[in-house]
């Protein structure tokens, strides 16, 4: 007999918040598009309940979960499934790439998980490196930060985070999930998205550079693009040499960030490596 969860709430430091909805556990599995040889690599598993769908799809999960109580737990309920593999670390320092290299190259990769709120887009930066080692990635995160990533540009919402996703993966929003499938629930709603990564065509110094200039462009919303460009310090170029720099990719002067689509980004950063005035 599995070991009873005596919390009734999850660790407020670790932001946990349990998915009990059956359906909606149902549904987030149903992505999952793999084969049973397939390996899947879930992070947050808290008490098991998607990991139970997950198992039913692939022989093959490991499982990534912070707190070790919940680790005791997983073992305790898990104890017959010999496929789980579960690693007690922080997603955020975790060595994901000794992970995916313990992986038998013959198993294509799937990730899937529903991400603690406060760290969801630092778990999508940290999982950018690898985007091309894994199919699909299924993750449910607050409903405000999937507006944000799937916003166009001219958006209300439109950000550094919607154009750095655009830039390095295909998105797609899936559905979203009321307070209420949860336990406790949540203040906020909350969303599922599909991603899949991109190849870029460009060296990882180019990648590298956009992420930066992106970041600069969008470190003050209300802020001009020019005026964000020329406050950073990274421009060498006085104001008449940057107005006319942006001039010639085709941005006016007075355009805001938000207003301007990728194309325009990628365009700006080839001039700045073109010219070497960007540091």
């Amino acid at each position: 007999m599995t070991m009873k969860w005596n919390r009734k709430a999850g660790k407020r430091r670790f932001s946990q918040v349990f998915l009990i909805d059956g359906s909606v556990l149902s549904r987030i599995a149903g992505y999952i598009k793999c084969d049973p040889d397939d390996h899947i690599i879930e992070i947050g598993p808290g008490r098991g309940a998607l990991t139970s769908y997950l198992l039913k799809k692939s022989s093959s999960v490991t499982a990534i979960e912070i707190d070790s109580e919940l680790i005791l737990y997983l073992q305790e309920k898990f104890q017959d499934e010999d496929g789980l593999k579960l690693v007690n670390e922080d997603i955020l320092k975790v060595d994901i790439e000794g992970i995916i290299n313990e992986i038998d190259k013959s198993r294509t990769i799937w990730f899937c998980g529903n991400l603690p709120y406060d760290i969801g887009t630092a778990i999508l930066f940290r999982l950018t490196p690898y985007r091309l080692r894994f199919k699909s990635a299924v993750f449910m995160l607050q409903r405000e930060v999937v507006d944000r990533i799937v916003s166009s540009p001219g958006g209300s919402q439109y950000g550094f985070i919607s154009a750095y996703i655009d830039y390095f993966f295909e998105k797609r929003k899936l559905f979203n999930v009321s307070p209420k499938s949860f336990r406790p629930s949540p203040a906020v709603h909350s969303t599922v998205i599909e991603l899949k990564g991109k190849v870029t065509g460009d060296s990882p110094e180019f990648e590298e550079m956009l992420v930066d200039l992106l970041k600069i462009s969008f470190a003050h919303k209300r802020k001009t693009l020019f005026n964000n460009l020329s406050s950073s310090g990274r421009i060498k170029a006085n104001r008449e040499e940057l107005v006319k720099l942006l001039n010639e990719t085709g941005v006016e002067s007075l355009k805001r960030a938000e207003e301007l689509d990728l194309d325009i980004f990628k365009n700006l950063s080839k001039e700045l490596i073109k010219q070497d005035i960007f540091s």
